[in-house]
């Protein structure tokens, strides 16, 4: 996806991207009913999250319960970063990327339930109860599948190379049932 469409939010019908792009000519009064449309769109998308998450991930989880196949079943839910708990702009347009603090969960496929692994500080800025290396969740995953993480390799510039990098890395197994 090209990257003006970072941070982009999704229209829930129709063409996923409303593009706002002035054409030539376009008066600021044109532009301003085009954002209004738009903030229409993102209060239509942004109303009710749990409705747009939670129940579905929910409804996945106890059909995969219900048909027993939760305990074979590894999943993963989070993303490759979190957001600063704090604006870093001038006037408060955003949240910068977060790799110190995020949260990932995982279920079914061996992991204990309703366990919470790791805090971040009262602001969400760091981990500090528990933080660890996002090595050791893919450690957690190949581990899980019943690979062994740390002779996982392959051959790449001249070089073995392993998938949770040069060190010994293990598991997190405090969260593993």
């Amino acid at each position: 996806m090209p990257a003006s469409y970072q941070a982009t939010v999704f229209r829930p019908k129709g063409d996923p991207i409303l593009n706002l792009t002035n054409s030539r000519g376009m008066s600021r009064d044109e532009q301003k009913t085009l954002l209004k449309h738009l903030q229409h769109f993102n209060d239509q998308h942004l109303s009710d999250p749990i409705d747009n998450t939670d129940k579905p991930i929910a409804g996945l989880l106890k059909d995969l319960k219900q048909r027993g196949l939760l305990d074979e079943t590894l999943v993963i839910w989070g993303g490759e970063f979190g957001r600063q708990p704090t604006t870093e702009y001038a006037k408060g347009t955003g949240r910068d990327h977060n790799s110190m603090g995020f949260t990932m969960w995982m279920a079914g496929g061996g992991i204990k339930g309703g366990v919470s692994y790791g805090e971040t500080d009262e602001l969400g800025s760091k981990a500090v109860i528990n933080p660890l290396h996002v090595k050791r969740m893919h450690a957690t995953i190949l581990h899980q599948m019943g690979l062994a993480p740390n002779s996982l390799s392959y051959f790449y510039n001249g070089l073995d190379q392993k998938l949770v990098g040069v060190e010994e890395v293990e598991p997190i197994y405090d969260i593993i049932a």
